[in-house]
């Protein structure tokens, strides 16, 4: 029984230590499995982030490989803008002019008005918003002339002219009137017109791309600042300005007395015609008389910073109002704003490209505002008498509406100029695509998607302080900006017109956003592998805690089984003990009886 006992104590003993073991063997199993899955991911995530090295050093070349083109080009595309809005122009000079000279015949009728006298050289002429027609009398008056003026044979000639009020007309037969008595003369000052619109156009282009320059190098320098500072790029703005208005003030006072000066008689006809030139205007009038009109240019650039600041503050109050102040708002459109740069981007341009029903309003005090100064302008460039006595001498020979004289002739300027600006788009489209068919392209990257040419879908502002890139612009932008006067609406149409260069640049931009975008994807993903990483690192060395605590356990039952055994052990060894001295006592006591029968068998012997 004893044997039988200690050789199952000891099957028992080796059959936990061969568990233990084989637990020991899968934990370890374990361990280098989780480790080899843990580098295979490590692996995955260096490869990706060498991939995204690799294709991120593509795009930075072939950006820096387009930019280089662009900025080669950039001279190129100037030059075809120019050269198509131009050409633009003098298609449509033949219809486009002559609407212009009914507008400044009429918006320049000045003043006596006398009984129709029967030498006329003009009978019934519609003269649209202020209803009074031009007869020309043969006989000179001189006691027409305003005092303290001096006696040049144009403004004498003015001076002594007659007009009547009498039943208006409509537009169409005044037209036809004009035509008739001025005949070939009706492009008289043509010339002078192309060249002003040219040069207005070529120094607004210079203007608008100086402005494109300075918003891209703010927009690509790190720190975000330009080379120039503010007063500077303002101070070569305004030279600009100031150039452009210096060089086109004498030309329009040319101009419109070119246009108007075949309905006065003169005796010398010869003086007549001297004074429409800048050698006569120079030597009657001083070469103080080529910059008439400049205080209305002044009053005109007040206007368009008065407009600008309170169209800006109409514009920040409906943000405030469709997008109150919150932090969990703010919050929540920063985090879509990470996600959805171009969605966002579309929404910002649609809003702003809305104006409400005050911005409206003011828009149309602006125009009528403007064209009052336009004829007040056209006024002084005929007979310079001073701004406030022009003003004076309108309101009170023809009243209020004489203000708003030949605006419905004007309104027919309109769609000519938006349909010379889609053929001045047409034409820079043709030309340029012919031109990139024989040039070889840069294959685009795989990351960026597909772009659209067309240059209609750029949305473009106007706001005084506007610098964003600009492309073709849309018809809908061109027409709020067209009313104003002949100078200052081909500056609109020019402001309109540029640019194709800057479009890429735009297109870059979004292009560079939508990199950016999934940079910032992959980088999630990144984070989100790192931490599923790190998870199953803390797990695992969870499990390994837990396994490490099983096995304490064990080890701790192990040895309670142990000195549980020992303790068997010894109490068997105690009642081995007890059974030998049992033993013991059992033979001792057979001896005693053996020894008492042995004693008894002699005692009997004796006795016997």
């Amino acid at each position: 029984m004893d044997i039988s006992n200690s050789s199952g104590n000891k099957i028992n003993t080796t059959t936990t230590t061969n568990n233990n073991n084989n637990n020991n063997n899968n934990n370890n199993s374990n361990n280098t499995s989780n480790k080899i899955n843990i580098d295979s991911i490590n692996n995955n995530i260096n490869r990706q982030k060498e991939i995204l090295r690799a294709q991120q050093k593509q795009q930075r070349d072939n950006m820096k490989s387009l930019k280089k083109q662009q900025e080669h080009e950039t001279m190129f595309d100037f030059i075809l803008q120019w050269g198509s809005l131009a050409c633009s122009k003098l298609l449509f000079f033949p219809i486009e002019f002559p609407i212009h000279a009914l507008t400044t015949f009429i918006q320049s009728q000045p003043t006596p008005q006398q009984p129709l006298s029967p030498n006329s050289l003009i009978q019934n002429f519609g003269v649209g918003v202020s209803p009074s027609n031009i007869q020309l009398s043969s006989s000179p008056s001189p006691s027409l002339l305003p005092p303290q003026q001096p006696i040049h044979s144009f403004t004498y000639n003015i001076a002594t002219s007659s007009f009547v009020e009498n039943l208006p007309t409509p537009v169409s037969t005044s037209l036809i009137n004009l035509l008739r008595h001025k005949g070939i003369h009706i492009y008289d000052g043509g010339m002078v017109y192309i060249v002003h619109n040219m040069i207005t156009i070529l120094i607004n282009f210079i203007q608008r791309s100086f402005n494109n320059f300075q918003t891209n190098l703010k927009n690509n320098h790190k720190h975000g600042k330009s080379r120039l500072s503010k007063n500077s790029i303002q101070l070569i703005s305004g030279s600009l300005s100031l150039l452009k208005y210096a060089l086109t003030l004498p030309l329009d006072v040319i101009m419109t007395r070119l246009i108007v000066h075949k309905f006065y008689r003169s005796n010398n006809t010869r003086n007549n015609l001297n004074d429409c030139t800048f050698s006569g205007v120079c030597k009657n009038e001083g070469i103080r008389a080529l910059y008439t009109g400049w205080e209305v240019i002044v009053l005109k650039s007040l206007l368009e910073q008065v407009y600008t600041k309170l169209d800006n503050i109409l514009k920040n109050k409906n943000k405030k109002n469709q997008y109150p102040q919150n932090q969990q708002y703010q919050q929540y459109q920063n985090n879509n704003n990470n996600n959805n740069n171009n969605n966002n981007n579309n929404q910002q341009q649609q809003q702003e490209s809305e104006k409400s029903p005050l911005q409206i309003t003011l828009m149309g005090v602006k125009i009528l505002l403007d064209y009052i100064l336009t004829v007040v302008k056209v006024r002084l460039n005929i007979r310079n008498i001073g701004l406030f006595k022009t003003i004076k001498n309108i309101i009170s020979r023809q009243g209020i509406r004489g203000l708003f004289s030949g605006l419905n002739t004007y309104f027919l300027l309109f769609p000519l100029w938006m349909i010379s600006i889609l053929v001045a788009n047409i034409i820079f489209l043709k030309v340029k695509g012919t031109l990139d068919k024989s040039i070889i392209p840069i294959p685009p990257n795989s990351s960026q998607s597909p772009k659209s040419s067309n240059i209609s879908s750029s949305p473009s502002t106007y706001d005084g302080e506007d610098t964003a890139d600009s492309g073709l612009c849309l018809i809908g932008d061109i027409s709020s900006q067209l009313v104003k006067d002949d100078s200052d609406n081909d500056n609109d149409i020019i402001e309109n017109n540029n640019i194709d260069s800057n479009q890429h640049t735009s297109e870059e931009e979004e292009e560079e956003e939508e990199e950016e975008s999934e940079i910032q994807r992959i980088e999630q993903l990144k984070e989100i592998q790192e931490q599923e990483g790190k998870q199953e690192q803390q797990q695992e060395q969870e499990q390994e805690q837990e396994q490490e605590q099983e096995q304490e356990q064990e080890q701790v039952q192990e040895q309670q089984q142990q000195q549980q055994q020992q303790q068997q052990q010894q109490q068997q060894q105690q009642q081995q003990q007890q059974q030998q001295q049992q033993q013991q006592q059992q033979q001792q006591q057979q001896q005693e009886q053996q020894q008492e029968e042995i004693q008894k068998e002699v005692q009997e012997k004796q006795d016997d």
